[in-house]
């Protein structure tokens, strides 16, 4: 079957690669042990743009870039199957901040120094904004618990491009 086919996002688990991908309408899901063989799995029961998962306590949590250019969730205990979260959209642009029609592409990973899941975000930082200065900025929230996030000030925003995505 031809899909279209675009932006990765691996983990590995118990000896496996679990390689999901944009693969519309849905995410795809490969498998792999030597990442040169791979296995199609059923696809997510949903789709969007690039994400991340990630596994605390035996839950896999993916994140990805949901409608309206939001950060939506689904979570899992097995990486087969999937429920979205009801809450969704989890996190969205405040407009104080963060441009609420310009927020995609997480990236999630703990943060030992802090001891919190970070997540990076491509936005667009509209605080302090000058009319026609570049916005693009890598957006930055901060998380106990994976479901409840805050906001903070970017990790990067050189306001040079108007956008810093993936």
């Amino acid at each position: 079957e031809q899909r279209a086919f675009g932006d990765t996002f691996p983990i590995y688990r118990d000896g496996v690669w679990h390689l999901f991908a944009i693969w519309m309408p849905q995410f795809g899901h490969f498998v792999s042990k030597d990442l040169v063989h791979w296995e199609a799995r059923p696809p997510t029961p949903f789709g969007g743009c690039t994400g991340s998962v990630v596994e605390k306590d035996g839950t896999y949590y993916f994140f990805y870039t949901g409608g309206g250019q939001q950060i939506w969730l689904a979570t899992s205990k097995d990486l087969e199957n999937w429920t979205p979260c009801a809450g969704n959209p989890l996190l969205v642009g405040d407009g104080k901040r963060y441009d609420p029609g310009y927020f995609r592409d997480p990236y999630v990973f703990f943060e030992p120094t802090e001891k919190k899941w970070w997540m990076l975000m491509g936005s667009q930082y509209v605080a302090n904004r000058k009319p026609g200065e570049p916005t693009g900025c890598v957006a930055l929230a901060k998380s106990d618990d994976l479901l409840h996030w805050e906001l903070s000030d970017p990790l990067w925003a050189p306001r040079m491009n108007a956008h810093c995505d993936c």
